[in-house]
């Protein structure tokens, strides 16, 4: 079924973006747009894979954020903020893993 995208796409990877742009309006059909993703998705996974990071996706307690604030990891007001309790979770693993 055709459809049309009139925004721009970006897909984050820590602190790098990738964007798309499609023109507004244009049409585009449904294989059209599973492959635009797909693209999207490859680049990432590679950019990533440069970067010497994989892509996880883990749950997270909300008593581990608070673990997090109380060792000085993360700051209280940033609880919410997943880039920021990501940064926190990467520092708790560089210091326990030795890697720091």
């Amino acid at each position: 079924m055709p459809g049309k995208f009139n925004d721009l796409k970006s897909e984050s990877i820590g602190h790098t973006s990738i964007a798309v742009t499609i023109t507004p309006g244009a049409p585009m059909t449904e294989i059209d747009a599973i492959r635009e993703a797909t693209a999207i998705r490859v680049r990432l996974h590679r950019e990533r894979r440069r970067r010497g990071l994989r892509c996880l996706m883990i749950e997270i307690r909300d008593r581990e954020i608070d673990a997090l604030v109380r060792h000085g990891l993360l700051d209280g007001a940033q609880r919410d903020d997943t880039t920021a309790i990501r940064a926190a979770f990467h520092r708790y693993l560089d210091h326990t893993l030795g890697l720091s």
